[in-house]
């Protein structure tokens, strides 16, 4: 699934694909800005890092197997970002919690990833 045809589903504001540093490849939004969506893509990037740092140093003190990072969510009281990532690339989705489900965020990002590879 392209970013594209993700936004056309009610309740998702925008959705793109980035690299794990980061930097937007592609996006598709009804109200961002591009230089809102490099903006997001950065802040993915980031928060994927940090976490993928912290899952890391996390399986090795505990033994439970965290790293790589596969998903992360951010929420808000009306909005959330959710990012999943694979080896190629992270795929991530704006959306409005009060229109959409996590099982169909899920199935949107499962289909943007499947995209990348």
């Amino acid at each position: 699934m392209k970013p594209g045809e993700a936004i056309k589903i009610r309740g998702i504001i925008g959705a793109g694909i980035f690299d794990v540093s980061g930097r937007l490849i592609t996006y598709s939004s009804k109200t961002l800005t591009p230089e809102q969506a490099d903006s997001t893509a950065m802040l993915c990037g980031t928060v994927y890092n940090l976490i993928g740092s912290i899952a890391s140093l996390y399986s090795r003190f505990c033994g439970l197997r965290m790293d790589p990072v596969r998903r992360i969510d951010i929420y808000s009281s009306d909005f959330a970002i959710s990012l999943m990532c694979s080896s190629r690339g992270c795929a991530g989705i704006i959306y409005n919690v009060n229109e959409i489900g996590k099982e169909k965020v899920e199935e949107l990002l499962e289909g943007m990833v499947e995209s990348i590879e």
